[in-house]
């Protein structure tokens, strides 16, 4: 019979020794190497709780679960103060003198640029506002700073819930979400119509703690369309997603592929990608609202039906342009821009 108590010392000497590495590390990507395996450690460890009298089940799986957020915090709080350091070295190189005149860029008489241009992406955001306008949605501007009941607890996803960390967030001091998706404002648009139908597109800036690469960013702009009425199936949202997709992309052969995937908020849920040269990429993730978020939103899941969609806009305009990396979209060489 395996003893309750070997097991807690064995797991928690383990989580000890792995406390101790990340407190002489200084590298984030190796942190967030560390927290996944202590998370990994952790998981092993629950496969144990059928082994455990049933006497001792419901405590070990408690200890463990308090260990885990424990080990979690740890981890944040060591993060952020690397992030912290790396802020203020960074901010001492960077001597600026903001009344010093731009010789070469402007603000001067030789300046040949009298006004600017809306950004690329909030021209692609204003293009998008209007095909979706045309399908009969209302366009809104999302949050960018939210709760966590909205982010993530009334959208079928409690704390403790494994599902959680599939998006590496970040909190403030006080505890807000900056938010990781606009699925956020699934449930205030299903309360601001107050009954269905609800028809409505939502853009937005959303942020997760993500390593910088060709096709991730810790800040991006994302899509969220929500539609609720009765017999609303999952044919109409392929349907709809599709006919967007045409009009977007101007062509009536676009190339895609839909496959199954899980997400907390939806059942059954699925995601759609778009040729890219030999490749695919995902774009978007969607799915019928599940009941439980209906219920949030104040909708009688057993009279109406839903589906919600949320897409990638960096994404889109990438493909759409060309743009082979992601970060070419935010970064501030200005002398690329004037002619």
């Amino acid at each position: 019979m395996v003893q309750k108590n070997k097991l807690a010392q064995e797991v928690e000497n383990k989580i000890q020794n792995l406390k101790v590495q990340l407190l002489d590390s200084s590298d984030p990507k190796l942190i967030k190497q560390l927290r996944n395996r202590g998370l990994d450690l952790l998981n092993n460890f629950f496969v144990h709780i059928k082994d455990l009298p049933n006497e001792d089940k419901k405590d070990f799986g408690r200890f463990l679960n308090d260990l885990k957020n424990t080990w979690l915090e740890t981890v944040q709080n060591k993060l952020r103060r690397v992030q912290e350091k790396e802020f203020e070295i960074q901010d001492k190189k960077l001597k600026i003198d903001v009344s010093e005149v731009d010789k070469t860029h402007g603000f001067n008489k030789n300046c040949t640029t009298s006004f600017g241009v809306s950004h690329p992406l909030m021209q692609e955001i204003s293009y998008m506002n209007t095909i979706w306008q045309k399908l009969g949605f209302k366009v809104f501007e999302g949050r960018e700073l939210d709760s966590d009941e909205y982010v993530f607890e009334k959208l079928n996803i409690p704390k403790g819930h494994p599902a959680r960390e599939m998006w590496d967030t970040f909190y403030t001091q006080e505890g807000f979400v900056p938010t990781t998706q606009t699925s956020n404002m699934q449930i205030r648009m299903m309360r601001y119509f107050k009954k269905p139908p609800v028809r409505t597109a939502v853009y937005g800036k959303v942020f997760r703690n993500e390593e910088l690469d060709a096709v991730h960013s810790h800040t991006f702009f994302q899509y969220e369309v929500v539609y609720v009425d009765k017999n609303v199936s999952l044919t109409n949202l392929i349907g709809i997603l599709v006919e967007f997709l045409k009009q977007y992309y101007q062509n009536n052969d676009i190339e895609y592929r839909i496959m199954p995937a899980h997400f907390p908020f939806v059942e059954p849920g699925l995601e759609m990608h778009l040729k890219r040269g030999d490749s695919w990429l995902e774009i978007l993730g969607a799915g019928m609202i599940h009941p439980n978020v209906l219920k949030a939103g104040g909708i009688d899941h057993k009279k109406y039906t839903g589906f919600a969609a949320g897409f990638g806009v960096d994404r889109m305009v990438m493909l759409k342009h060309g743009v082979k990396d992601l970060r070419d979209l935010y970064q501030g060489n200005i002398t690329m821009y004037i002619k």
